[in-house]
Formats: structure tokens, sequence, C-alpha cells
């Protein structure tokens, strides 16, 4: 594979140029210039042939140094971004001689670093500026104590979508950071998904994901630093190239809660004459499914019930207040937490003459679900202590006929 020499800089040497469309950079200051390179490798610890600290800050000089500049750390010490000028200098570009001279640097503990920076040009590249750039290189190097490289992604808390009135879902307000603790421009690709209504959002500030549809995951990609090195032989120098490559990255979306529904339902027992609310009256309320929601015992205010599910229920009346017939069971829906009418069961009041040989029906039942017990012995004892009926309960009530009553006085 042969080297395609665009254009050379310091020393008049060929320390940087292309290798097949990458930046590549001499990294063995004591060989020869290569005039080829074998095939391409990965940039590992091992195959770099350098301590770790060593190669930790070549990777972190790839990271904010030129052609990647993953910071924006060019522009902000010239003044100018480097897309706008890469690319356009007759002299060769004096930033990317700074990045060479700084890796023959790191690569040997500052024993070889080129003293001269070419590509001054007195405009954008004024001595003073390169100075600059080549001290705030060294500054976020030896500042930055992240690893760089395989950088990660993840918002500050768990994104759920909540459906708007308009149709569309949107997320909570996150913030979404990344492992290298640096501003990274994220370009959304899952589709119908956008930030203020565009597909890019950049880390570290607040935002709020709005999706066409409700989403599982949220996908976006980031550009990376890529970096190759191609091994030469022992008399010619090896090549590192430093490029940008595309990965894909993901963000879970946490599936949304069933919402707390809190609603409150009140249920009246009322005299079927007087209107007025009756006291002493024990009540079961079940659901669609026959079970038991919640019992109690009637006051002279409304019962109130909260947190009823969307569905219908029963209300059934197991004893009465004295004085009062039971009442016939009641049913009603809930929609969206609400019922369309008030749910008001009404007893009426017993007629003051009874005819004779009337029945009464004795239930035993559970006080917590209103369901009858069976096994339990009962019996009935007159006013002289004398036992008039016995008998076990079963799963129907106990029917028993009594004396006629004259009307009252």
């Amino acid at each position: 594979m042969i080297k395609d020499v665009v254009f050379s800089f310091y020393d008049q040497g060929e320390a940087v140029f292309y290798v097949n469309d990458e930046i590549g950079f001499c990294y063995n200051y004591d060989r020869w210039m290569p005039g080829r390179v074998n095939s391409k490798n990965g940039y590992t610890l091992s195959s770099s042939g350098l301590s770790e600290s060593q190669y930790n800050n070549v990777k972190k000089l790839m990271y904010y140094g030129v052609p990647n500049d993953q910071t924006g750390l060019f522009e902000e010490v010239l003044g100018v971004s480097y897309d706008s000028v890469k690319g356009s200098f007759e002299n060769g570009d004096a930033a990317l001689n700074v990045v060479s001279s700084l890796l023959y640097r790191f690569v040997t503990d500052g024993a070889h670093e080129p003293s001269e920076i070419k590509g001054i040009d007195g405009y954008v590249f004024t001595e003073a500026k390169v100075a600059a750039y080549r001290n705030a290189l060294l500054n976020a190097i030896q500042n930055d104590t992240a690893e760089r490289g395989n950088v990660s992604f993840n918002a500050d808390e768990d994104i759920v979508f909540t459906l708007q009135d308009d149709g569309t879902y949107m997320s909570n307000e996150v913030t979404v950071t990344a492992s290298d603790d640096a501003d990274h421009t994220l370009k959304l690709t899952t589709e119908g998904i956008t930030v203020n209504g565009s597909d890019e959002f950049t880390t570290g500030t607040k935002i709020c994901f709005v999706s066409d549809s409700e989403p599982t995951e949220i996908k976006f990609t980031t550009e990376d630093v890529a970096l190759s090195f191609y091994v030469t032989d022992s008399k010619h120098q090896n090549v590192l190239t430093s490029s940008t490559t595309t990965v894909e990255h993901t963000l879970t979306v946490k599936e949304k809660e069933e919402e707390e529904i809190n609603n409150e339902i009140p249920i009246s027992k009322k005299d079927a004459t007087t209107k007025e609310e009756l006291s002493r009256a024990f009540l079961v309320l079940y659901d669609e499914d026959g079970d038991v929601v919640e019992s109690w015992t009637s006051k002279k205010t409304p019962h109130i019930i909260k947190d009823l599910k969307d569905g219908f229920y029963t209300l059934e009346e197991i004893t009465a207040p004295e004085g009062y017939d039971l009442a016939e069971d009641i049913e009603f829906e809930v929609v969206d937490g609400k019922v369309a009418e008030s749910v008001i069961m009404y007893d009426a009041p017993l007629k003051e003459e009874i005819a004779s040989a009337s029945e009464i029906s004795i239930r035993k039942t559970d006080i917590t679900n209103g369901k009858e017990l069976p096994g339990a012995k009962l019996k009935i004892t007159n006013e002289d202590g004398k036992e008039v009926e016995s008998w076990t309960s079963t799963e129907k009530p106990h029917v028993i006929s009594v004396c006629s009553r004259t009307k009252m006085p």
C-alpha cells in the first residue's frame, strides 16, 4: 500500500501526510521517513510500543488536536473553525505540525520535540497563535483525567414519554452526558424523534425528546476519533493515522408506569323517604370479577372510595339499619376515574304491620367480604331464655317463620 504524499511540513521531511485519505503522523523520530506502509492495524497499548501514560497522552492529543478537534479547541484559540481553513495553506498546516511535534514529545517523554513549527503564515497561523495553540493542547491533555476513546452516553435520569394532547409523545426533561465529560453534538437517527424540532442536540444541556409515536429506545450517532497504526520495518517510521468515524449509541426508554388514579367517588346510603344519610348499614363493594374491593358500615356522611380503576362495580347491602328493608344491589361503571351519576343506595323503612307467618332470612357472613360462612352453630332464644330454633349455617341464608305483629300504637 503506497502512501499518498499530498504535502509535507516541518524540517522539509514528510512527517505529516495523507495515507489513504486519512491524516498520517510519523511516529518514530530516529528512523527514516517511510516510502510505503503495510496493512492497517488497530492502535492499542500493546501495538503502540509505549507505556500506558504515553499511550493515553497520544490518544488525548489526537482527541483535542486537529484534524479531529473534538472540543473545538482550535477555534477557541485561533478564532476560526478548523474546517473553514484546513487545506488552504501554501506552506502547510501549522496546526497539524503542532500535533505532529507533540506526538514526538509524548512518545519520547519530551526528549525529541521539534523546536521549529513550519507553516507560520502571519495570517491565521501567526507565531503567537501557534504557540498559544500548542500550550492550549498541552493544558487540555494534562488536565484531562478521562480515558479517551470508546465514549459512552447516559441520561441523568430515566427517560419516560407521556402522550400529549396533539397525539405526540414527549419525554421528561433530561441531560445527556458523555463519559469523557466533553460536549458532543449528537445526531438522532430514530425516525420521528426530535429535540426542539431538530435531529441534533448537545450533551450537557437540559432537553426534552419529542416523538411521533411511543418509542422504546432513542438511537443517535456521534463522530468519534478513529486511530489506526501502519507498521513498516525497523528502518522506517511507523505511521499513526487520525480520523473520525460514525458510532451509533442507544438510550433506553423506561416504560411508563401506570399512573396513580387517585380519584374519589362518594357512595351514599340514604332513607328512601327523607333522602337523608343512613348509618349502621353494612355494605360491600365488588369489582366485575366478584372480588371484594372494600366493605364498611355507613355513617351520617357518604363513604369515600379512592383509586377505583375503570370497570363495572356492584354495591351490596349485607345488613340494613334497624327498621329498614335490605336494598337491591346496584351496579355502576367507572370511566376515566369517574361515574356518570352519583352512587346512592336507598333503604325503605319497614312497614309498621308485618303479615302473619312472615319469613325472616338470617345470614352468617364474613365481615371482610360479606360472603356466607358455613359451619357456624347458631340458635334463637325467646325472652325467657328458651331455645326457639337452632341450626348450622350453610352457604345460603337460614329462613325462619315468625308470628304476626300488630300495628304499633
